[in-house]
């Protein structure tokens, strides 16, 4: 789940799919900063749990502090809180993170 353009979607599904030819992805579309920005992430978090999905990447570029807020916003925290951890791109192509943090 990411913004439906930009560098971040293209480069999740280059990355993914280069590592795994066989993946199945189902795109959520999401704002990811600015006004609604939490509530649209939450929305589409608890729309591919309904889906089933088997791994969950909430992704976006890099940014300010600002134009990251969104991620930090309460009702987002609190369902990370829950077991859902979102990446951000540098963390998720780089390769330099425990597997252990992605679950």
């Amino acid at each position: 789940m990411t913004a439906r353009t930009g560098a971040a979607v293209q480069d999740i599904i280059n990355v993914s799919l280069r590592r795994n030819p066989w993946l199945q992805i189902v795109f959520c579309p999401s704002a990811v900063q600015g006004d609604g920005a939490a509530q649209s992430v939450v929305r589409g978090i608890h729309a591919l749990e309904a889906a089933g999905v088997d791994v969950m990447i909430v992704g976006r570029g890099g940014g300010s502090i600002e134009d990251l807020w969104a991620f930090n916003e309460e009702v987002v925290a609190d369902l990370e809180s829950k077991g859902v951890r979102s990446l951000n791109e540098e963390e998720l192509f780089s390769g330099n993170f425990p597997l252990e943090q992605a679950t």
